[in-house]
């Protein structure tokens, strides 16, 4: 939670004037939240106390990621914040199988934030996906 607040305090300060944060700025915002959302493992490791903190999370990241450094990547990255709130919500934790594919659509739907990035010069390409599929138990 403080590195949250420390995150909205780096990202206030670095508005590029039209309203939009600064394209590293966002990024580094971008890269905590992304790989905030664990694995399936973490999910069922931890279970509703992990779904619960990780709604709370998600809710506040929002006015850190929306806008973006540019104006292509809010409807992404507003699809991945309802997807990431939604699988936190629903927390489906009983059923691994389901969890995974959920967390597969999470990442895909990180990877067109993240190639919006490099298309837009903002990353070099290097980025990670969430660990949503990285890791399975």
């Amino acid at each position: 939670m403080l590195a949250a607040v420390a995150l909205t305090v780096f990202v206030a300060g670095c508005d590029s004037g039209d309203g939009r944060p600064s394209d590293e700025a966002w990024g580094v915002v971008w890269e905590v939240q992304r790989d905030s959302v664990p694995a399936a493992g973490g999910f069922i490791d931890r279970g509703e106390d992990l779904c619960g903190e990780l709604v709370g999370d998600l809710r506040s990241a929002r006015k850190d990621l929306l806008p973006t450094p540019i104006e292509a990547l809010d409807g992404p990255v507003d699809a991945w914040l309802s997807h990431a709130e939604s699988i936190a919500f629903d927390c489906p934790t009983d059923d691994p199988d389901r969890l995974r594919g959920r967390l597969h659509e999470l990442d895909v739907l990180a990877a067109e934030v993240d190639a919006g990035l490099v298309a837009d010069g903002v990353t070099s390409g290097d980025s990670s996906s969430t660990g949503a599929t990285t890791t399975t138990t």
